[in-house]
């Protein structure tokens, strides 16, 4: 995925593909957090876990493919 045009109509999955690459996600990658209250350890995947529990909202499914996006980035930043 190269562009917003696609990027935006892509799955949660093809989102967090792209998210990899950045040099952000990295740095989230990176980012460990207090082991007591996360103990997912870094960042990033604190990030990919609450992508996968939006996915799992029983309103998830009802939304359209627009709003799932907006929400998809909301959680990544």
């Amino acid at each position: 995925m190269k562009n917003w045009d696609d990027l935006k109509l892509g799955s949660t999955s093809q989102i967090l593909d792209w998210a990899a690459d950045q040099p952000w996600a990295r740095a989230m990658a990176e980012c460990q957090q207090d082991a007591g209250r996360h103990a997912e350890g870094d960042v990033w995947t604190h990030t990919r876990m609450v992508l996968a529990e939006l996915e799992q909202l029983t309103e998830w499914l009802s939304l359209n493919r627009d709003t799932q996006s907006k929400l998809a980035f909301a959680a990544l930043w």
